[in-house]
């Protein structure tokens, strides 16, 4: 199966990709979108490559790459792994 994603590959650009959608490994499911929100605060960082995005994480020095949105969504359960 095949989904779109949005992915920020460098500074200052997001490409919209068409890749596999992994099969979900045991105590995971596989959700199939409805809807997402954009913040555009967290974006525009994801984008421009702010160092803080991730406050469960410590800041870096410098911006990691890719990056990925998605974090606020809705959807339904079309698979369950087995555990």
């Amino acid at each position: 199966m095949e989904r779109k994603r949005i992915l920020f590959t460098e500074p200052n650009v997001a490409q919209l990709l068409t890749v596999d959608c992994p099969e979900p490994k045991p105590g995971e499911v596989l959700v199939k979108m409805a809807v997402s929100t954009i913040s555009s605060g967290t974006e525009r960082a994801n984008l421009v490559g702010d160092v803080n995005v991730n406050s469960l994480q410590p800041a870096k020095e410098k911006p990691v790459f890719p990056r990925s949105g998605g974090y606020s969504s809705a959807g339904t359960v079309v698979r369950v792994a087995k555990a």
